[in-house]
């Protein structure tokens, strides 16, 4: 059974030049986040209309977080220390940015310049057998918005894991990749299952329509220019890894921070431990949102 998001009560935040939009019940999505200092409103994310949709027909627009797994797994799943996990698929047969941002989250508080909200699994089941809870606090700052993330391992084993976060940013048609900013060590092209490849090139990312790339080693930093208005400054703890979308169609643009490389869940070779998340233990990463105005980038500040 298909299941249809819809949220009737969002939560309104605003601080200084920041306002912003949160629906708990469609996802723990955020729905809109914008800047303005006395002109026009500058979105930082593409604006959800807040019409209701279906889980796996999701609106490309706002934010969401991707828990337990982020991006596309195999068709047939993946082996997990001998366990073969294989996540509700959607219509396309795979699974596809977790579960976490196709449930209603529960409102744990909210004032005008914060919500912290909470989602939780409960596990037992051959889709993902360990329970785990899920926590987003969502703040309104000096530097835009700040979105803490975190999950706790509720089992008494170890639990494969690979968190991200999955904005939609504004992008002009036309833009091209001078507009775009970011340091990584290498990029990954997705093979056609959406595994990130292990040969890598020159962390470069062009901004051609269809264009999706990984990028691992990233340092924690973008910045989406247009010189007409200004940057979406974009800042990252947590995480060393980056997804970069540009769609064939569409006036967005996406830059998924992502604790694991797309496709590495339940491999060997992550002898580092990123794609394991320890018995009682609680993973977070922050991803932090802002604007800098033109005339601020003129002047130097």
């Amino acid at each position: 059974m298909i299941v249809r998001l819809a949220c009737e009560e969002m939560i309104e935040l605003g601080f200084g030049p920041y306002s912003a939009r949160v629906a708990p019940a469609a996802g723990g999505r955020i729905a809109a986040l914008a800047w303005r200092d006395g002109g026009a409103s500058v979105p930082l994310l593409v604006e959800w209309d807040g019409q209701a949709f279906d889980e796996h027909a999701w609106p490309k627009a706002g934010a969401f977080p991707m828990l337990p797994f982020a991006n596309r797994l195999p068709r047939d799943g993946f082996v997990f220390r001998g366990t073969l996990v294989r996540p509700e698929p959607g219509p396309a047969g795979f699974a596809l940015h977790g579960s976490a941002h196709r449930r209603a989250w529960s409102v744990v508080e909210s004032t005008s310049q914060r919500a912290v909200m909470r989602c939780t699994h409960d596990g037992g089941d051959a889709a993902w057998p360990w329970p785990w809870v899920a926590e987003q606090v969502v703040e309104l700052g000096q530097r835009g918005m700040t979105v803490t993330l975190s999950i706790k391992n509720e089992a008494t084993e170890p639990m494969p894991l690979a968190m991200g976060w999955h904005p939609y940013h504004p992008a002009d048609p036309d833009m091209a990749g001078g507009g775009l900013g970011f340091s990584a060590h290498a990029r990954h092209e997705l093979d056609e299952d959406g595994r990130a490849c292990d040969q890598v090139e020159m962390p470069l990312f062009t901004m051609q329509p269809g264009e999706t790339a990984a990028f691992s080693e990233w340092t924690g930093s973008a910045c989406l220019r247009s010189p007409a208005r200004g940057s979406i400054v974009v800042s990252c703890t947590g995480v060393s890894g980056l997804v970069l979308h540009r769609p064939v169609r569409g006036s967005y643009f996406c830059a998924e921070p992502v604790t694991l490389l797309p496709g590495r869940l339940g491999e060997k070779s992550e002898s580092d431990g990123s794609g394991v998340l320890p018995a009682r233990q609680v993973r977070q990463f922050t991803w932090t949102c802002g604007f800098a105005p033109a005339s601020a980038q003129d002047t130097g500040m």
